[in-house]
């Protein structure tokens, strides 16, 4: 993929990361299922190094909000 490509791809990471940045800075405690969402999104695009294509990504599928603890 291209440099722009890849940077496409962690604009987009780190938008979804930032909509979910109240949930870790809060005083709301993160369920395994959100910690696990947010830890893929940072390993993005790391383990996703051998796709071709940005539309070949496997973005993380975010949990419900009701899995919130609080």
């Amino acid at each position: 993929m291209s440099s722009a490509e890849w940077y496409v791809i962690r604009s987009k990471r780190n938008t979804l990361l930032r909509q979910t940045d109240w949930m870790a800075a809060s005083d709301l405690t993160l369920s395994n299922e959100w910690k696990a969402y947010r830890k893929a999104l940072r390993d993005l695009p790391a383990d996703q190094s051998s796709k071709t294509q940005s539309a070949d990504i496997t973005w993380p599928t975010p949990p419900d909000e009701d899995m919130l603890q609080g």
